[in-house]
This record gives structure tokens, sequence and C-alpha cells, in this order.
């Protein structure tokens, strides 16, 4: 994307899950506590045996209760205990959010300066849980979050929506997120600039044009935005 002078920002808005919080930490985290919770049914598997199943699972299939049949299928559990550890894991899997390194305090900061924004899809309880547990919520001038079905991310109405609740325009508002089509596209092409984080298996040589700067860690945000043209850093 061509860089041009703009306004100073007057927003700053983020993705939730692989841009401040780290989705597969958090998940680690659960199914540890997971394990220790059904140890009486899991107690003959080694934790780290039933996480990475677990985590592998989780990351390829349609759904939980579809991943954790899987993981019962291939650690020769009780087939009845696939729904059990499912209905666990929707109540319980926001229990031990665990945020990127640096997370919490660049919001502190950043909230200060900007106005600030998180625009989350997915199941709408786990976001709102972990946004508390992880301390980050004080910090946010607004929280929009839409399921999974329907009207969520990648369309650009989500974003406007965010303007029109912060009273900013898009050539002054930033959005950070890490996925190049359900994040950026969409928040480039709602007139946001952006600013790709890129996820630890892209390669580092790789640039879209439709984000405006790459950071690799969420600790180098304030530089990114202190190179955009009139942009304050704080």
């Amino acid at each position: 994307m061509e860089s041009t002078d703009r306004p100073n920002a007057c927003a700053v808005l983020f993705d939730w899950e692989n841009t401040l919080l780290d989705l597969r930490a958090t998940r680690e985290a659960f199914f540890v506590i997971q394990w220790q919770s059904f140890l009486d049914e899991l107690l003959h598997i080694p934790a780290r045996t039933y996480v990475d199943a677990a985590l592998r699972h989780l990351q390829t299939a349609a759904n939980p209760g579809m991943a954790y049949r899987r993981v019962v299928e291939e650690l020769k559990l009780p087939a009845e205990l696939a729904q059990l550890l499912a209905n666990d894991f929707h109540t319980q899997q926001g229990g031990a959010p665990r945020l990127f390194p640096g997370a919490l305090n660049l919001m502190r900061h950043l909230s200060v300066l900007y106005k600030t924004g998180l625009i989350g899809q997915g199941n709408v309880g786990f976001v709102q849980h972990t946004l508390k547990r992880t301390g980050i919520a004080p910090y946010l001038h607004h929280v929009q979050v839409n399921e999974t079905n329907g009207g969520g991310k990648p369309g650009t109405e989500i974003f406007r929506k965010a303007l029109r609740a912060l009273k900013v325009p898009a050539h002054q508002t930033v959005y950070v997120g890490d996925d190049l089509e359900t994040d950026l596209l969409a928040a480039a092409e709602s007139g946001l600039r952006t600013i790709w984080k890129r996820p630890d298996h892209m390669p580092r040589q790789m640039h879209p044009d439709h984000a405006d700067a790459v950071i690799d860690d969420i600790r180098d945000l304030p530089h990114a935005l202190r190179d955009f043209a009139g942009i304050p850093a704080g």
C-alpha cells in the first residue's frame, strides 16, 4: 500500500486472538488444567501426550466436539469421555488466558494516547471472559465481538460500527491484526491504516500490499506507529 502523509491517529483497533491473546499458550494452559481435572480418567496418559493431542486436533477439527472425539480415539480412551471433555472446554476454556509478552503494559500505554478498541470474532463469552481475566478490559474504550456465524469479520461493516462507536474517522485509525484476509484486508478496504502482526510460521520476507507496516512482536507496535507520518508514538 502506498504511503501517504495523514493526520494524527485518533484510535488503534486490535484483533484479539493471536494478536494480543496468545491463543496457543492459552489453550495449552487449559489442556494441562483439564488433564488434572480428569485425572481419574487420564492418569495413565502422560500430560504432555494429552496436551499435544488436544492442541493438534483442535487446530484441524471443524469444532471442539469433533476434536475431542479424535483425541479419545487416538489415545484409546472411553468414547463417552469425548462429550464430557468437550463440555468442559466450552465452559472452562477461558480459565487460564495468556497474553503475548508485553501486551498488558502496551495497552496501558496506548490507552492514554489513543482511543483503543477491540474487534473480536468467535465465542462472545470466551472473548469477554479472557479480556477480564487478563486485565486488558479497562484499557479498551470499545469492545465489539461478533459470533462466528454471521456478521463478523472479514466484512467491512464491523469496522464501520467500531468507528461510529469511537467517533473517529477511518483515515485516523490504525488496525492491528494477525490474519491477512480476515483482519487486514477488510480493515484496509474500510479505509483504516493497517499493521500486520506476522505469525511465527509466516516467511519473514513477506510484506503484503495491504499492510502499511509489519511487526513480529506486539511490543514493537509503538515503533511502527511512530514510523507512520504524523502519528504520535508517545
